[in-house]
């Protein structure tokens, strides 16, 4: 809750995160609905509802322009993740399937360029 955020700045950024997403689902759903394309459609809107409930995802919403083909949860821990996978295993009101990501340890990376010539010739 806002209350439990007060003493503990994270807290109270992922607070404000899930607040920001769930306004960010509020403005794509009345954007569909004017627009009469299903950028978030009530099928999606209740999956990733469930998703929300599960304890340490602190996001989970439609990418880009929306539909039917994708939805995406950013999740605090592996526990999480895993419960979130269990929320789609069991899930039976349309087929969800996983696409796994992970954040990169790495950082950002500078590659030689001279290394992809024929991307290179495409940038040209």
């Amino acid at each position: 809750s806002d209350m439990d955020a007060v003493g503990n700045p994270t807290r109270a950024l992922l607070v404000n995160l899930v607040d920001g997403i769930l306004r960010v689902r509020q403005l794509q759903r009345e954007l569909g609905e004017n627009a009469g394309v299903p950028i978030e459609p009530p099928k999606q809107t209740r999956l990733l509802d469930a998703c929300m409930t599960v304890p340490g995802v602190c996001m989970a919403a439609v990418p880009g322009a929306g539909g039917y083909d994708a939805i995406f949860c950013i999740v605090l821990s592996q526990e999480s993740g895993n419960a979130v996978e269990r929320v789609w295993s069991e899930w039976t009101e349309m087929s969800v399937g996983p696409l796994l990501a992970k954040q990169a340890s790495s950082g950002v990376s500078v590659l030689d360029s001279k290394l992809y010539p024929s991307l290179m010739a495409m940038l040209e």
